[in-house]
């Protein structure tokens, strides 16, 4: 099987990125380190072809129209899409700062909900809490996830064929927002 991953060279997506070849899969990764900026290339054309697909590289609207594309082309296909999304998206309004980031993936968000209806393509929404990554930096809060601890979790669900999870909300122990 073959899975397309965007922003698979740090954080989430490189953990992702890791064991999808563990697993042994055929993995393409792209990423702006090697010539893939979501901002600046049409990457439908070389993903259309995965039977998996993780959207998870962050880029303000980019990566919204991303998973907007990938659904056109997908649809009615027995293949899965894995939105990488955020808890940020949970909550009643922005954190300062991250309007543009809150607004994208309460989108997303919406934009899988209203396809989860569907049979295909299968959808899997993940909505973690803080994972340990360069965007997570600016908080200073000891409960992140590792991003191999999420991996870990997510990765089961990916190879999972007799049953669908469309929505995987995750949480760190005795994390609480108001604390940011």
């Amino acid at each position: 099987m073959k899975l397309a991953i965007t922003g698979h060279t740090k954080g989430i997506g490189k953990a992702l990125y890791d064991r999808a070849n563990i697993e042994g899969y055929e993995t393409v990764g792209f990423s702006r380190s090697n010539g893939y900026d979501l901002s600046l290339t049409r990457l439908v054309d070389k993903i259309v072809d995965a039977d998996v697909f993780i959207n998870n590289a962050y880029s303000p609207l980019y990566q919204t129209q991303l998973l907007r594309d990938i659904l056109k082309e997908w649809k009615d296909k027995d293949k899965l899409i894995v939105n990488i999304s955020s808890k940020i998206s949970l909550l009643d309004k922005s954190p300062p700062g991250l309007e543009q980031y809150y607004k994208d993936k309460k989108q997303q968000n919406n934009i899988m909900r209203k396809h989860s209806i569907r049979a295909y393509p299968r959808l899997l929404n993940v909505i973690p809490v803080l994972v340990d990554t360069d965007m997570a930096k600016v908080y200073d809060v000891s409960t992140k996830i590792k991003p191999k601890d999420l991996a870990d979790m997510i990765f089961p669900l990916i190879k999972h064929n007799s049953i669908s999870v469309q929505q995987l909300v995750i949480d760190a122990p005795h994390f609480d927002w108001k604390s940011v």
